[in-house]
């Protein structure tokens, strides 16, 4: 596995003066690259958002270097199912910049969430793209690719008639 790096429990932050949470000092190893060690570090002190639930999750040597990844998890909305929306995001550090890549940096991501059986139509997918396309700036045109991919679960013998929508993201 790549050098892993353990975001703090709520309980292991503390609140600085404008209200954010700031991660207490973390011993740095001495093999992490500078940038990668800044990374970490911005990812510990982020803002974290009530009823949003944060987990490390490890990233495989196979894809980088260094890494840290995150796992979210939040409390499912009304109607569309128990299930509750998930994502996970990785930034990835690689020690020599890698062509597929064109950089030593990558970051990777999903997403799942629960939608209406209703709204599930032929413009769900462009709507959902249009929605990631709008909260992101700084970017490099044709940098960021990945696929939409709308789901439908149809449970069937011991498990019961359940039927489930949904939705997922990778970039």
């Amino acid at each position: 596995m790549a050098e892993i790096f353990t975001l703090p429990e709520r309980g292991d932050t503390v609140s600085a003066p404008d209200g954010k949470h700031a991660a207490h000092a973390l011993p740095r190893p001495g093999n992490v690259p500078d940038d990668m060690w800044y990374a970490v570090e911005s990812v510990h002190r982020m803002r974290r958002l009530e009823g949003v639930e944060y987990r490390e999750i490890q990233v495989p040597t196979a894809m980088a270097d260094f890494g840290i990844g995150i796992e979210l998890s939040c409390e499912g909305g009304t109607g569309a199912s128990s299930q509750q929306p998930s994502a996970w995001i990785m930034v990835l550090y690689a020690r020599t910049p890698r062509l597929d890549w064109g950089s030593r940096w990558r970051c990777v991501a999903f997403m799942s969430v629960a939608i209406e059986r209703a709204e599930r139509d032929c413009l769900t997918a462009s709507m959902f793209l249009d929605d990631l396309s709008d909260h992101l700036s700084d970017v490099v045109p044709d940098s960021v690719g990945g696929t939409v991919t709308l789901t439908e679960n149809r449970s069937f013998g011991a498990i019961g008639q359940e039927e489930s929508s949904g939705c997922e993201m990778r970039v």
